[in-house]
């Protein structure tokens, strides 16, 4: 929707940002999270609804909540390091949701960054996090590069083979920027697209494009209920990534990999997902804002390149979702009223009165 489109579908709800942040809030202090990791959530689902990312804003929260009921999440994870260097840390999740045991892990990598210059922390016996940018982004708030990957249940096959063996692997990088410029923020899995578009065009009834999925026998399908396989992007390149991610999240973390990761919607076991971020300082290299005049030097150049069609934009990556963010700080959220139906029906059965309107 365009930022000036009259909000004329009744599918579509205009929600406040604050009106959001509270609700979820306080919908994971009633199903048993502390308050400070029910702010975290509320944070991350705010910040994806904002980016636009509304397959991993309030649509995932049913899937989460029901996960609590069952006790194949842990609402109120002891989330320990295990293992800790001046630049490292290897944290045990408890089985905790991947919101709050990524946000405690990129806040001791930020911090061992800003003393040694570069911090990295690793998180085994985790669960889905959600929008992978949401964690190098805490990075790039401080001025520092922000890098985020986790691996995922089993969703993909390798090149050549039909058996779901890996996930599709998400990987984050955001750069810091100067005040007013727009600010690079690169998140993409190594599929076309989210399992939960899939999902979603099941829902409606809708097709899919052909080049999203595979069948189980490794055909394309514009089905969605015979989807069994997601595509990776680049053909063997997504495949590579993915594995390289899948080395890194789940490898360096000790957590479980390729189907040993048990899915997202399991109502009887955690996932077991492992998460890898990092943060560094350009001062490890030169002066700070050397760096940030040099990097916002060169995106000017490939901004202000020539389009194909006259009156084209070239965009940043992050520049959509930025403009997206500036949208709804101005205007609220504009949410597809499945959505918000399914998250207030929720929030009824649990007597949270702070629902969205």
């Amino acid at each position: 929707m365009d930022a000036k489109t009259p909000l004329t579908d009744k599918n579509i709800r205009n929600i406040t940002l604050e009106q959001l942040r509270i609700s979820v809030s306080c919908l994971c202090r009633k199903v048993g999270l502390p308050q400070e990791d029910s702010d975290i959530v509320a944070e991350a689902m705010l910040s994806s609804n904002k980016r636009g990312i509304e397959t991993h804003g309030i649509r995932t929260m049913p899937n989460y909540i029901k996960r609590f009921e069952a006790k194949s999440l842990n609402a109120a994870p002891k989330i320990t390091p295990t293992h800790e260097t001046a630049v490292s840390a290897a944290i045990d999740g408890d089985n905790g949701l991947g919101h709050v045991t990524g946000t405690h892990a990129m806040r001791i990598a930020i911090e061992k960054a800003l003393k040694s210059g570069i911090g990295m922390a690793t998180v085994r016996n985790s669960n889905h996090f959600g929008m992978t940018a949401f964690f190098p982004m805490m990075a790039q708030a401080k001025g520092l590069i922000g890098i985020a990957c986790s691996n995922a249940s089993a969703r993909m096959a390798p090149t050549g083979g039909k058996t779901p063996i890996y996930g599709n692997n998400p990987w984050s990088v955001a750069l810091p920027h100067s005040q007013g410029k727009i600010p690079v923020v690169v998140d993409m899995a190594s599929s076309v697209v989210a399992n939960s578009h899939v999902i979603a065009a099941r829902k409606k009834g809708t097709k899919i494009p052909t080049h999203w999925a595979l069948t189980k026998d490794g055909q394309p399908t514009d089905d969605p209920n015979l989807a069994v396989l997601l595509q990776p992007f680049g053909g063997h390149k997504g495949y590579a990534l993915s594995l390289i991610v899948e080395a890194f999240a789940g490898g360096l973390s000790g957590s479980a990999m390729g189907i040993n990761v048990k899915e997202y919607n399991s109502m009887t076991d955690g996932q077991s997902i492992g998460h890898f971020l990092a943060a560094i300082d350009p001062g490890l290299f030169m002066d700070r804002q050397q760096y940030v005049d040099n990097i916002e030097r060169f995106f000017n150049d490939v901004k202000h390149s020539e389009p194909i069609e006259d009156g084209g934009i070239v965009y940043l990556p992050g520049e959509k979702e930025h403009l997206a963010t500036l949208r709804a700080v101005e205007e609220g959220l504009f949410l597809e009223g499945q959505d918000v139906d399914d998250f207030n029906q929720i929030c009824e059965k649990y007597g949270v009165t702070e629902k969205l309107k």
